[in-house]
């Protein structure tokens, strides 16, 4: 079967299509799922964290990673403060020297260059743990520490206290 339409009943054609289309597109957008798509932005990478725990009872402990920073188009982003629901307080500490002798001294942010790796190691950037409870590491004590950023928001971390 062939069919053939002249200028005028073609228009009318395309028209009454058009119209169908347009009809039935309400319903089948209200059906549809419109609930926007998350969209999960890069968070810088964690890794190699572990906690040790003060060597006298009421003395800070400490605790190290490694950040990197994976978020796109090269972008720095800030460490502005770690929260932990086992520890009271947490700062961010670094290790100078002064006239000889090695000093720690709390810093508010540590920047994280773009596509860059912070280390936070024995000897220079940690972060001091005040007012550690709860934590028994005879049954293997995880750690749940929280990173804020600037720019990647809070990033989770679950570290091993030795």
């Amino acid at each position: 079967m062939r069919f053939c339409f002249s200028g005028k009943s073609s228009l009318v054609i395309l028209l009454a299509v058009f119209l169908m289309v347009a009809a039935t597109a309400p319903a089948a957008i209200a059906k549809a799922d419109m609930t926007p798509d998350l969209v999960v932005a890069p968070a810088p990478v964690l890794s190699e964290g572990w906690a040790k725990r003060p060597a006298l009872a009421g003395r800070p402990g400490v605790a190290y990673v490694t950040i990197t920073n994976t978020l796109p188009q090269a972008v720095d982003d800030v460490l502005r403060s770690v929260t932990s629901p086992k520890v009271k307080k947490i700062e961010l500490h670094t290790h100078s020297m002064d006239k000889g002798v090695m000093r720690m001294r709390r810093v508010e942010s540590v920047a994280v260059p773009a596509g860059g790796q912070v280390e936070f190691r024995p000897g220079g950037l940690h972060l001091m743990l005040f007012g550690l409870h709860d934590l028994d590491t005879d049954t293997g004590e995880q750690l749940p520490l929280v990173f804020n950023f600037d720019k990647a928001g809070p990033v989770s971390l679950t570290i091993p206290v030795q």
